[in-house]
């Protein structure tokens, strides 16, 4: 096993025990996402790797007024603040993340000064600090893609097709959004 392999391994069953406690509810999707009145979102941390998911963030700019949007996003994304103008950006840098890929304590507080109904994590691959950030956002509805390791951490799941561009992914995103 490789180190990193290794420590993504144990940084997921740390995140595993730690969360134990937090039972999710049962809920029915109706209406979920559009009664939702405080939203997170993470955008894609991979350091400008991935086209901006300009689908999501304009169905967010027109369904949530911006002061309830929250988003997380890396250190070097400067564009998102034209896009959402009047929402909360928090902008999340390595030193934010432990060695076992969990975001530090200091940084989670900085991100759950209010409550979410709706979380949204728009990493295509699986990323441990996104995932745990959008868990223990404790919003009661968790927005992920399918993907090795995703189990536990969202309850809703979305299947990015592999064939699909990354904008269609967002797109087909989008619309499964709008229906609840």
């Amino acid at each position: 096993m490789r180190a990193e392999t290794l420590r993504l391994w144990v940084g997921d069953r740390l995140a595993r025990i730690s969360m134990r406690p937090m039972q999710d509810d049962v809920i029915a999707f109706t209406d979920s996402v559009t009664s939702a009145r405080s939203v997170l979102v993470i955008m894609p941390l991979d350091q400008g790797r991935t086209p901006p998911p300009h689908p999501v963030l304009e169905y967010l700019h027109r369904t949530y007024a911006e002061g309830s949007i929250t988003v997380i996003t890396h250190e070097a994304d400067l564009g998102l603040t034209r896009r959402l103008p009047r929402s909360t950006v928090i902008r999340i840098v390595p030193s934010d993340i432990t060695p076992f890929f969990l975001p530090r304590k200091e940084f989670l507080q900085r991100v759950m000064v209010k409550p979410f109904d709706l979380a949204l994590d728009l990493n295509l691959d699986f990323l441990l600090p996104s995932a745990y950030i959008c868990k223990a956002s404790r919003a009661r509805v968790r927005v992920g893609f399918v993907r090795e390791h995703s189990e536990g951490y969202y309850n809703f799941t979305i299947n990015a097709n592999p064939t699909l561009r990354r904008d269609e992914v967002y797109g087909r995103l989008t619309r499964y959004l709008q229906m609840f």
